[in-house]
């Protein structure tokens, strides 16, 4: 069976097992280095995308492509706190811990999403995805687990009081709303989340910020709040 960490919801750009040239492999390794972790630092691997774009991979099983890792990694240095909601198995988790100076607050009742317990998430009914959660990131002692529903979580949380939220929850339409509309008055800096390419994902997007925000080179959707 194809690692889980090599597979997407649906189709996006292929990996090329091309050579990084030695600047770009440079500073991705400085990014790693960068890590809080009171382990050894998982060691990152690389690739350029027939599009000619970095991408880098942790090992974690999980659904974000390896540019969209870079990305929250690169973001993650410039905030001081990041709030995760949906964490699964920490593969975006690991990446925001690494390069984020403060707390990182991963929010997951580690039960799998509702409508994907069927399929992507099936594996939830037989094995312990918080125990393989703790296993893949529990050492950063910058990282605060939310064990809970986001609905709970969002509570503990003051307006203004986060520079990046980052969503990763269920992916139906009413779910990516919910979830924007209550954390977005949180926010400071950044709200974002993955899988614009799903359709229901998108709509809830656009019909919160019309055309008025970002794309990354993968999949994540970006609003800047200033």
């Amino acid at each position: 069976m194809e690692p889980m960490h090599n597979k997407k919801r649906s189709s996006g750009r292929s990996s090329l097992k091309t050579a990084v040239p030695e600047k770009i492999l440079k500073e991705i390794i400085a990014l790693a280095q960068t890590s809080q972790s009171t382990g050894t630092t998982r060691k990152y691997s690389a690739t350029i995308t027939e599009d000619g774009i970095v991408a880098i991979d942790n090992g974690i099983e999980g659904w974000m492509n390896g540019e969209d890792l870079l990305w929250l990694l690169n973001t993650a240095k410039e905030m001081d706190h990041i709030v995760e909601v949906g964490s699964w198995k920490g593969r975006s988790t690991y990446a925001l811990l690494s390069g984020c100076k403060g707390t990182v607050y991963a929010i997951d009742h580690f039960l799998g999403s509702a409508t994907e317990r069927e399929s992507y998430q099936a594996e939830v009914k037989t094995r312990d995805i918080y125990k393989d959660f703790m296993k893949n990131v529990g050492s950063f002692k910058n990282l605060q687990v939310l064990k809970m529903d986001n609905a709970e979580a969002v509570k503990q949380f003051e307006d203004n009081s986060i520079d990046m939220v980052f969503i990763d929850a269920g992916h139906t339409y009413e779910e990516v709303l919910n979830d924007i509309k209550q954390w977005l008055p949180k926010v400071k800096k950044i709200i974002c989340g993955h899988d614009l390419d799903n359709e229901q994902v998108e709509k809830a997007v656009r019909e919160i910020f019309s055309n008025k925000f970002e794309i990354s080179k993968g999949d994540i959707w970006i609003k800047r709040i200033c």
